[in-house]
């Protein structure tokens, strides 16, 4: 599934285009994997809160088209790629 492009406006997405960066956006920016597999950790705890919280069908304002489980699924798919990269 690939986001729709109002989602891919985020300014975290903006981020990964910052000059600051190293290389292509997909790299890393020195953060430690440990300090990475927190935030990973501590995103997915409120993404769970935040999701057990609505209806899974309930439409996402912010990416029209998209409902609740479609977001759930599509950070699931982008947090096990990221971890899978730093375990590989």
């Amino acid at each position: 599934m690939t986001a729709p492009v109002s989602c891919l406006r985020h300014p975290a997405v903006a981020t990964l285009r910052s000059p600051l960066n190293v290389g292509a956006p997909w790299q890393s920016t020195g953060m430690d994997n440990s300090r990475f597999l927190e935030c990973l950790s501590a995103d997915y705890g409120d993404l769970r809160d935040a999701a057990t919280a609505v209806e899974l069908t309930a439409p996402v304002p912010s990416c029209p088209g998209w409902t609740v489980a479609d977001l759930v699924f599509h950070v699931a798919e982008v947090y096990l790629h990221k971890v899978t990269v730093m375990r590989t």
